[in-house]
């Protein structure tokens, strides 16, 4: 069941040392298991992250938790969400890592806040009124370059 597993696992003792590790986690950081076994979780951190991540990390080793973890693999940000359970591994007291790769899912929702606020850029600098209605006719939303400029008041029908 760890070994076959298609989302990442790994077994990670108390100083951040990898312990064990299936192929899913080896594939997910690209690195042999032999060499991830020589490896710490600091080998995978971005820049500018360390302290912050770290300590949220050791926090949930203590109680368990769910956390998303940036990996720097190939000079690119990947992310897993991690569930971290405390556990007892040959006498060492290590974390249980599982998780689910969401490099993609973040990188969806980084494009789709970047789309939103090119969106609301334009339509701000736009003279005229733009509104969005549901099929029902009720407005969504709206712009208005001037609201004193307006016959009526969308606000007034805005849910």
């Amino acid at each position: 069941m760890f070994q076959n597993n298609l989302n990442p696992i790994a077994v990670i003792d108390i100083q951040g040392n990898y312990i064990k590790a299936n192929d899913a986690f080896c594939k997910f950081v690209n690195v042999q298991p032999q060499d991830l076994l020589k490896m710490n979780i600091r080998n995978f951190l971005p820049p500018n992250q360390e302290s912050v991540d770290l300590e949220e990390h050791f926090r949930l080793w203590e109680i368990g938790g769910t956390i998303e973890t940036p990996y720097l693999v190939n000079d690119e940000i990947k992310t897993l969400e991690l569930t971290l359970t405390p556990i007892k591994y040959r006498g060492i007291k290590c974390v249980l890592g599982v998780g689910r790769d969401i490099t993609l899912q973040k990188k969806a929702y980084k494009n789709l806040q970047k789309s939103e606020a090119r969106n609301e850029s334009i339509n701000k600098a736009l003279p005229d009124l733009i509104f969005e209605m549901d099929a029902k006719g009720n407005f969504i939303d709206y712009n208005a370059p001037d609201d004193n400029d307006l016959l009526f008041s969308p606000n007034a029908f805005l849910n």
